[in-house]
């Protein structure tokens, strides 16, 4: 294989993409792959390989599993590092496996790290004067700042590129700007405007032979329609464009679709309006948003399904969607990203006019924010190392045992299917999910705790009833304890807290879930709400062992070995009561614990009782 057939391959790989034949396009480019893959080890092969995994890369993002497009982007770079390459071709993929990350993170609403790679990513393509990728790097630096609503630099960006795309003959790319500025004038609701240049993209990518983009510009036109309340039409557009994406598979395009019918059918004044119908797109729209981490996406359906819940008065579904809205609220379009977006914009802009004016300059000033950098990260390195030889030692001992026993089940299912029952199969299959789950559990907690030890906790505050959450929490965990056959008995009066309503909802989650956890069958555990002394207190009861002195110091301690275990074999991480602590005392509450040995444990927290 030689330059040239390599080039010709991933132009025709590329071609399949943009007619949406996706799965084409892979097929030809694993192939490719397999056979270098078969050649000696050199810096042509490593080269060539990189290439390649670029591909792969753009056609998993192209289909939505961006999971993959990252490892392949990596990947590529690992390539390239591998053996000493020419500059021209480092940074060309530098430049292209940057890009794609950014797609990735700019894809699940990550912005301020969408920004970041694209950055990096358009650096590089300017060392080698790239214009091809430094135009397509600068369009997509416009969409992340459409999404952060800083619409004047978002046009900037977008006019720019699509000059750029013209210029040079990028008529594909062109047409996708042009979509982005007709997504630019809806989100400003000129919806005049925003009609105009979707129907020229459309245009253009029929022309093209671009499917999937074609059936996102009848998407597009179908938003339109709904904002501009002729929901007919924009339903016709709707269905027009589901029934291509479904053609093409295009999970993540279904999922937005999909979204739109739903929210469609629940408009009161449109006159199909079906609010079961409406359930049904919403439910199946959330399961691919889940599937693809889309939460932007997630955040407006379970929004509108909280909406749809309330009207219907189902206030169970409601507190669920509405839960799921909030918490998924905190990590999409923050002020945080915002500032961190405008920050990266300013330093790149800043870049760019000192490489123009001051080359000397310039590499001063990189030199001397590289120094500040490296200060930093090695102040960094020595707090993660300190975590991660805490980290390795669980690991050893919480994750070594599930992993292993996951190992060995699967060798008897690979050497011994043929003589398993399939009774013998579903149980394994079972050992499987249940040693998986207990990995999940302690790495969500470690995660958790990181999170809320950063500071990256979500404390904004609202007055909210502490019965209502209350109540909740014990219906959720009504199923759990009639497994043990436990009874939960609930005392609650009238009083309101200001605090998160999430964060107490999570405090009162894992209290009552070890209760039930550490209780025998046919007890108790009692949850009552009284007032003292100016303050709400919520007190959980088991009848389990309860606490030996010797527990009692450990108790709030990450990873405490304490004397009472689970009473029907339950997991426990350790870190439960740790992130509860922490929980509490960032709400400006108090925790503690009353048990006598052998008499089961009474768990405490107390906030402030609100008079307004």
């Amino acid at each position: 294989m030689n330059y040239q057939e390599l080039q010709d391959t991933l132009k025709i790989a590329e071609s399949e993409n943009k007619k949406g034949f996706y799965d084409v396009a892979e097929r030809l480019l694993r192939e490719k792959l397999l056979e270098l893959d078969l050649r000696n080890e050199s810096q042509e092969t490593y080269e060539y390989k990189a290439f390649v995994k670029i591909a792969l890369a753009q056609n998993a993002w192209y289909k939505g599993n961006y999971a993959k497009a990252q490892v392949n982007a990596h990947e590529a770079i690992a390539d390239i590092n591998h053996q000493i390459q020419a500059d021209s071709v480092k940074y060309l993929i530098q430049a292209k496996a940057n890009n794609i990350i950014g797609l990735v993170n700019w894809n699940t609403s990550n912005y301020s790290k969408a920004l970041e790679y694209y950055t990096k990513a358009i650096e590089a393509a300017e060392i080698i004067n790239d214009r091809t990728g430094i135009s397509m790097i600068t369009g997509n630096i416009g969409i992340v700042y459409s999404k952060l609503e800083d619409y004047e630099r978002a046009y900037i960006y977008y006019t720019k590129a699509l000059a750029e795309h013209l210029e040079l003959g990028m008529e594909s790319e062109a047409a996708n700007v042009t979509c982005n500025i007709g997504i630019l004038h809806r989100s400003q609701k000129e919806y005049t405007r925003a009609l105009e240049y979707f129907t020229k993209a459309l245009s253009a990518h029929e022309a093209l032979g671009m499917k999937s983009e074609a059936a996102r510009m009848l998407g597009n036109i179908g938003s339109v329609y709904y904002s501009i309340k002729q929901y007919p039409l924009a339903l016709e557009y709707y269905t027009k464009a589901l029934s291509e994406f479904e053609l093409m598979d295009l999970q993540v395009d279904i999922a937005t679709i999909l979204g739109h019918i739903g929210g469609l059918y629940s408009a009161e004044d449109f006159d199909g309006c079906n609010l079961e119908l409406a359930i049904e797109y919403l439910l199946r729209a959330i399961e691919i948003d889940e599937k693809f981490n889309l939460r932007q996406d997630l955040y407006e359906n379970h929004q509108t399904l909280a909406e749809i819940y309330k009207h219907k008065k189902d206030w169970e579904s409601f507190a669920y969607h509405f839960e799921k809205y909030h918490d998924i609220e905190q990590e999409v379009n923050t002020d945080e990203s915002m500032r961190i977006a405008q920050r990266l914009a300013i330093q790149h802009d800043l870049a760019l006019i000192q490489r123009e004016q001051e080359i000397l300059k310039e590499k001063n000033a990189e030199l001397n924010v590289l120094n500040q950098e490296l200060e930093i990260k090695n102040e960094q390195l020595l707090l993660l190392n300190v975590e991660k030889n805490e980290f390795l030692g669980i690991a050893s001992h919480d994750l070594k045992n599930p992993l292993s026993s996951i190992t060995m089940i699967a060798n008897v299912l690979v050497n011994e299917v043929r003589t398993l029952s399939f009774d013998e199969i579903v149980n394994m299959a079972n050992d499987i999910r249940t040693s998986s789950m207990r990995m999940h559990e302690l790495i969500i907690n470690i995660l958790d705790l990181n999170k809320i030890e950063l500071g990256n906790v979500f404390t904004e505050k609202e007055v909210f009833a502490v019965s209502d959450y209350t109540r909740a929490a014990v219906e959720h965990h009504r199923t759990a304890a009639q497994t043990k056959h436990i009874t939960l008995e609930l005392k609650v009066i009238d009083a309101h807290i200001e605090s998160s309503p999430l964060l107490f909802r999570q405090v009162l989650d894992n209290l009552i879930s070890n209760a039930i956890k550490f209780s025998h069958s046919n007890t108790s555990v009692s949850i009552s709400i009284e007032l003292i002394d100016n303050a709400v207190r919520i007190s959980v009861h088991d009848q389990g062992p309860g606490l030996t002195e010797e527990d009692k110091p450990k108790l709030f301690k990450k990873f405490s070995e304490l004397s009472a275990r689970p009473t029907a074999g339950e997991h426990s991480t350790g870190l439960g009561l740790s992130i509860v602590k922490k929980l509490v005392e960032a709400m400006n509450g108090k925790i503690w614990c009353e048990s006598t040995y052998g008499e089961g444990a009474t768990f405490i927290v107390e906030f402030p009782v609100y008079e307004g």
